[in-house]
């Protein structure tokens, strides 16, 4: 299994790059940006930034198939 990506790494290049604009280039610096901050990132709403800076925190997982409430192919359904 690979290492879970970073929130950043999640983003497009050109959010990538608005956030080293404003100096934030890692995980750390991004859980301590304020969510209105990350509002000037190209295609970033109050929703998406908030998510974001949660998930640079660690409070919540990368969304995988089992967290959006699909079932492994070798589970049955209840």
């Amino acid at each position: 299994m690979s290492a879970p990506r970073s929130a950043i790494d999640t983003l497009a290049p050109a959010q990538r790059a608005a956030l080293a604009a404003l100096g934030v280039t890692t995980d750390e610096g991004l859980a301590a940006t304020p969510v209105d901050t990350l509002l000037a990132v190209p295609g970033m709403d109050r929703s998406a930034a908030r998510a974001l800076v949660s998930r640079a925190r660690g409070e919540v997982e990368p969304e995988d198939e089992t967290s959006r409430g699909t079932l492994p192919p070798d589970r049955p359904a209840d």
